[in-house]
């Protein structure tokens, strides 16, 4: 599996931010970190192109793609959820419930998260493909939502490896 970053300007793993620190981000759907994609339908640039053409973003979003780096991660310490067995039990082990207030900022309501803090005790990054597989996308716990592609996030450096620039 490829992993490929999409950036405006050229990346390399030289960027990387020493550490991610999940306890200030606990928004609860994504992770906070450096992010990739792993292909599948549709991919990154298919989202992107889409959300313009819609109207959803406005053309300077393409400039997000602009240059693609390959990602070469070291895996040992990264938790890979390929099907709908793997994506419940990460569910049940690191979701809660937290507060969300109505847009019209009437009532509060209870959505479903992650505890990323957790899952960053024990995992360098999170790759998540089972919501975007045709078999599985029927699938999709409330806190995928928000995840528009088969994609991955690291929180640490060292869970990248180096950094491939395509020619």
């Amino acid at each position: 599996m490829r992993y490929i970053r999409y950036t405006p300007i050229p990346f390399c793993s030289k960027d990387l931010r020493d550490f991610y620190d999940q306890r200030g981000y606990e928004f609860g759907t994504k992770p906070d970190g450096t992010w990739f994609c792993c292909g599948g339908d549709p991919d990154w640039p298919t989202v992107v192109h889409e959300r313009v053409r819609n109207g959803c973003w406005n053309e300077t979003h393409l400039q997000d793609l602009k240059c693609q780096t390959e990602l070469l991660l070291n895996e040992d310490r990264l938790l890979k959820i390929e099907d709908p067995t793997e994506l419940n039990c990460f569910t049940a082990k690191y979701e809660y419930q937290r507060d969300r207030r109505q847009p019209d900022g009437e009532d509060t309501v209870k959505k479903q998260a992650i505890c990323w803090t957790r899952v960053a005790e024990s995992y360098d990054g999170v790759i998540l493909i089972a919501p975007f597989r045709p078999a599985y996308s029927d699938y999709r716990p409330e806190w995928t939502k928000s995840w528009d592609c088969a994609s991955g996030c690291v929180w640490r450096p060292k869970a990248v490896l180096r950094s491939l620039r395509p020619e």
